[in-house]
């Protein structure tokens, strides 16, 4: 791996951290209400919901890679959030990563949801684990290859000169050191 070569995720993030909310929340509700034929509301949560019960990678992904001759440096599952894997990464590469907030892939109702459960969806993405997607870089030679085979994989950063160390940037540039909040990572 070198600086400049590019973070790429499989999927979306945060899904399954909301479906958890989603759960404790109608259960509250349930418990609250104290009606036994009460039934939770999950329909218009059911894509976050099954991100949780049911995480899932693609078994092709892989595959694809090799087929389309495109090689990862380095590839890590996402179980336990997004900094979790980027900061395992920096330590194994002995490079920086810049993962940029606005490139994160959120799906569908994620990000609304997350604001009226009143939490933060860049936390979701990046300490919430249980998403069960792949993180892998590749060369930057590779970016259009990488475009055209891989739509719907996302380019969420680079690698960078060590001195960067794991850091989110922010729509308006500002640099800050990813914390992977709740887990032992050394």
């Amino acid at each position: 791996a070198k600086s400049m070569d590019l973070i790429c995720v499989s999927d979306n993030l945060g899904a399954a951290f909301m479906g958890f909310q989603v759960l404790e929340k109608e259960r509250m509700a349930f418990e609250k209400s104290g009606d036994v034929k009460a039934q939770p509301q999950l329909e218009e949560y059911k894509h976050m919901v099954g991100a949780y019960l049911k995480p899932q990678i693609r078994p092709d992904v892989i595959r694809q890679l090799e087929d389309a001759e495109i090689i990862p440096s380095y590839g890590y599952l996402v179980t336990r959030g997004l900094a979790d894997a980027v900061r395992r990464l920096v330590r194994d590469s002995g490079l920086g990563a810049k993962i940029y907030v606005d490139r994160l892939p959120f799906a569908g109702k994620t990000f609304e949801v997350a604001k009226q459960l009143n939490v933060d969806p860049m936390s979701a993405a990046l300490n919430g684990g249980e998403d069960y997607r792949l993180l892998f870089t590749i060369p930057i030679g590779k970016h259009d290859k990488f475009r055209h085979d891989f739509q719907t994989f996302d380019i969420i950063g680079h690698l960078a000169k060590p001195e960067v160390g794991a850091a989110v940037v922010t729509p308006d540039g500002v640099e800050l050191p990813m914390k992977a909040q709740g887990w032992n990572n050394e």
